[in-house]
């Protein structure tokens, strides 16, 4: 009943909650978000462009499943002390450090295309091998989680990323070698409407998921 009644609303800015939730999340998803990138740039000194494509499509759904982690983490406890503290209702919470990954999620993906262009990997190469992938392997994670709930735990979230993993490779394996599949995919219109489709995508489970957790926050 306390819980219920306290639904009060933060009048700070959504830079200043950023800044709030960032100190809250674990030193280790960095950390370990920080060693993924550099094993990308590794690759990308050492490997053949097939090579790096292949590698692209390995991390993209990896790099996902550090910020599902921590966020999980945050959603099986209960943060009602926090959300007491800090005056946010859980979806507040949640919608805050689902934007703090997702712009951390985009600045891997400008890393990723900087140190793809140095290493004569395209633009339209990187989003096909890396950001799509990582788009829609992060749909998966925020739809599990929306239809598990608590129940979707850390083994359940590297199974996935596993799975999704093998399933971009069978997908995409043999792209780099059908020059005729590269031009159509090269297609700025064909590539703009793939990206579009995968973010309204993302955006839509976004939103599920909030509303599940304040129907969860409500009932509660």
């Amino acid at each position: 009943m306390e819980r219920k009644r306290l639904h009060v609303r933060s009048r700070k800015t959504y830079g200043r909650r950023l800044l709030e939730q960032t100190a809250y999340l674990s030193p280790a998803a960095w950390l370990i978000q920080g060693t993924l990138v550099l094993s990308l740039a590794y690759g990308f000194l050492v490997r053949e462009k097939e090579e790096m494509l292949l590698q692209l499509l390995l991390f993209a759904p990896v790099i996902g499943i550090v910020g599902f982690t921590e966020l999980m983490r945050s959603y099986r406890q209960n943060m009602w002390e926090l959300e007491q503290a800090c005056r946010y209702n859980l979806r507040q919470l949640m919608g805050t450090r689902l934007l703090i990954f997702g712009i951390a999620d985009s600045l891997v993906a400008c890393g990723v295309a900087v140190m793809g262009w140095g290493a004569g990997i395209r633009t339209w190469e990187v989003l096909i091998f890396f950001f799509i992938p990582q788009i829609l392997s992060d749909c998966v994670y925020l739809h599990l989680m929306t239809r598990f709930r608590r129940r979707f735990q850390g083994t359940a979230l590297l199974g996935a990323a596993v799975l999704m993993t093998i399933l971009w490779i069978r997908i995409l394996q043999g792209v780099p070698y059908n020059p005729k599949l590269m031009r159509w995919l090269a297609d700025p219109f064909a590539l703009v409407l793939i990206l579009f489709v995968s973010m309204g995508l993302l955006a839509l489970c976004c939103v599920r998921f909030l509303k599940e957790t304040e129907t969860e926050y409500c009932a509660a």
